[in-house]
């Protein structure tokens, strides 16, 4: 069941193809800055109506929990890594985007395309990557339950591997091979924090935001 419900949060992801194949229907001009928060927005709805929605039938059907199993505090070695992970991260993207962290590089390309309106669009923009991250983490829960429930021990990153092998892997078939490295590697950390914040979702979100923003 846990494998399931994380090939229907990796689903939602897809979804956003689908709206870009009906999106035309609404008669707005592609490459306008209407179009693009249309876009922004109708996918953000979909996957937090999604997320809502598979999260709420898993705690109904299954033991899936948002908080840790365990109540024991996280050690200080474990902060220490996750800190590590979190630095090491931001500095790879920070060199692979040229020193120009994502947020100032993305906010000087919607400013250039759409003017004084750029501002507007990547405050959605960043709208649009928490809702991605929801349905991210959800793909590292569900996978990681199918994991711990399959295989031993339970430390090993078992959500991480089921985010790389589908979220992580579309990467090549969407952008560069670089990109989909990067996605893989980039899985595989993200699983590695939810296994060391306690497998707690709501640990894990705010630090893994910190990465998928920055």
């Amino acid at each position: 069941m846990y494998l399931y419900l994380a090939l229907y949060a990796f689903a939602l992801v897809g979804l956003e193809l689908v709206l870009l194949a009906v999106e035309p229907v609404l008669g707005i001009r592609a490459d306008s800055l209407l179009a693009q928060i249309v876009h922004w927005s109708l996918t953000i709805f979909v996957w937090a109506g999604g997320a809502i929605g598979l999260t709420a039938w898993a705690r109904r059907r299954t033991d899936f929990k948002l908080r840790a199993d365990s109540e024991a505090p996280i050690g200080a070695a474990r902060w220490s890594t996750v800190a590590t992970l979190v630095i090491v991260t931001l500095v790879a993207q920070w060199v692979l985007r040229g020193g120009v962290l994502p947020p100032f590089a993305e906010h000087t390309t919607l400013a250039e395309r759409f003017g004084d309106a750029g501002t507007v669009a990547w405050l959605v923009q960043v709208a649009y990557y928490f809702a991605e991250l929801v349905v991210i983490v959800l793909i590292i829960g569900f996978g990681q339950r199918a994991g711990d429930r399959w295989f031993q021990p339970e430390w090993i990153p078992w959500g991480g591997i089921m985010l790389a092998m589908t979220w992580g892997l579309v990467h090549f078939l969407t952008q560069d091979p670089s990109t989909g490295i990067y996605g893989v590697a980039l899985s595989l950390v993200m699983g590695t924090i939810y296994v060391l914040t306690g497998k707690s979702l709501l640990i894990t979100y705010p630090i893994l935001l910190v990465i998928f923003i920055l």
